[in-house]
């Protein structure tokens, strides 16, 4: 894992990660983590990247594959590429033609 610069943390795609990523800076992760990752401000998973983790942080956006509980407190955007197996908590949902989605979804009000 590398500091793209002061605000972001970025996971190569040569990388595999197993356990816990959480970190007040946004996550760029381009590789394979297997457990939870958290961010307080947005999460990136890039295209290429597989995840088999829960999700936690106000943004998301994912371009890659997700296994795994997804919750954006403001919004989630699935780009073309993107595949995700699990539920879904969400305020607002911007779903792309293109990407698949199978899981439970819920848009909370607040």
């Amino acid at each position: 894992i590398k500091s793209k610069n002061n605000n972001q943390i970025y996971l190569a795609s040569t990388v595999t990660l197993t356990g816990l990523i959480q970190s007040p800076d946004a996550i760029y992760i381009a590789g394979n983590v297997n457990g939870e990752i958290r961010s307080d401000r947005a999460i990136h998973i890039l295209k290429g990247a597989a995840i088999v983790a829960n999700l936690y942080a106000p943004d998301i956006q994912i371009f890659g594959i997700v296994e795994g509980h997804v919750t954006a407190t403001h919004e989630l955007v699935m780009n073309p590429t993107a595949r995700v197996y699990g539920d879904v908590s969400c305020k607002s949902l911007v779903l792309e033609e293109g990407a698949l989605y199978s899981g439970v979804l819920r848009i909370r009000k607040e």
